[in-house]
């Protein structure tokens, strides 16, 4: 199995729901994607055929329009404000990197690659909501890897957006032309200053090889305060089970730290388990346990 380790679903200082991913690789600053195995004579590499699809076709074939939408139901969860009506929210999925090969449509900010203005938001939710439960583990926080992580050229993300608010075109191209002044993340107070920009959560995946067998790897799922609690995550996380199933995946995986109980119990919640992958407890010469810090978490994706 490549050795790309360590994700975080509820972090376990906040109870947020989140799932952040680093690596052995990453950590030297090398290349993520692992090779694929050897194929048969005349078969095509399926993480590769996937991988090449220019965006919109990627998103006509393996995204239901119905999916990319959202309406939540009123609430008075604690983690949220209490609302009297339904909200709604809609769903964009971009690449971490535009191709160069991309046509002039698709580089449009409605369908194109993350901007920095978005890249910088989504770095935001994972500095704040995950940095210190990665310092506290075994890998520590480690934000140049993070980075490089984040925009590796098979990386995709799912952007969430509140629909009705304001145009999202408007938003969109606001988003992709942000003065470079206004997309730092800088500090007020030792307090991080959020990026200018209207996400209000994404969920980054990849589809790459794990044991030799096509997969979705979750690499992040982060949601603003506004928006936990209320079924969203769950949602993104119904969009890559599809996602997976249309593309011919294996699995969908991802990992998550021990001590996120909340986490595991709402995975095992919505049939995921611990994958025969996951890292089995060492036994010390002086006879000690040592547990690892975290699981692999897996979902066998049913054929279609």
């Amino acid at each position: 199995m490549a050795k790309r380790k360590l994700s975080e679903l509820e972090s376990s200082n906040n109870g947020r729901l989140l799932s952040s991913k680093q690596s052995t690789r990453l950590a030297e600053q090398k290349p993520i994607s692992p090779t694929s195995p050897p194929l048969p004579k005349g078969k095509q590499d399926i993480i590769a055929v996937t991988n090449t699809l220019p965006l919109q076709i990627y998103i006509d074939q393996h995204i239901p329009d119905a999916l990319l939408s959202y309406h939540a139901r009123p609430t008075t969860n604690n983690n949220v404000s209490p609302t009297k009506s339904t909200r709604n929210y809609t769903i964009f999925c971009k690449p971490a990197i535009a191709d160069p090969s991309t046509s002039v449509l698709d580089s449009l900010p409605s369908v194109g690659a993350l901007s920095n203005a978005e890249q910088r938001t989504c770095f935001y939710l994972i500095e704040n909501t995950s940095s210190l439960a990665y310092a506290s583990s075994s890998r520590g926080w480690r934000p140049r890897a993070k980075w490089t992580e984040m925009l590796d050229k098979d990386m995709r993300y799912l952007l969430v957006y509140e629909t009705g608010t304001q145009d999202l075109t408007q938003i969109q191209q606001k988003n992709a032309t942000q003065p470079a002044s206004q997309q730092e993340v800088g500090k007020k107070n030792g307090e991080q200053l959020d990026p200018v920009t209207e996400i209000l959560g994404f969920l980054s995946f990849m589809h790459t090889y794990e044991s030799g067998m096509p997969v979705l790897y979750v690499y992040e799922i982060h949601l603003r305060d506004s928006v936990r609690g209320i079924g969203l995550g769950r949602h993104l996380l119904r969009i890559v089970e599809e996602v997976a199933a249309s593309s011919k995946m294996r699995k969908v995986m991802l990992t998550v730290f021990v001590s996120n109980t909340h986490a595991i119990d709402m995975y095992k919640r919505c049939g995921w388990e611990v994958d025969e992958d996951s890292p089995a407890p060492k036994v010390m010469r002086s006879g000690v346990v040592k547990e690892c810090d975290y699981l692999i978490m897996s979902k066998i994706v049913p054929e279609t």
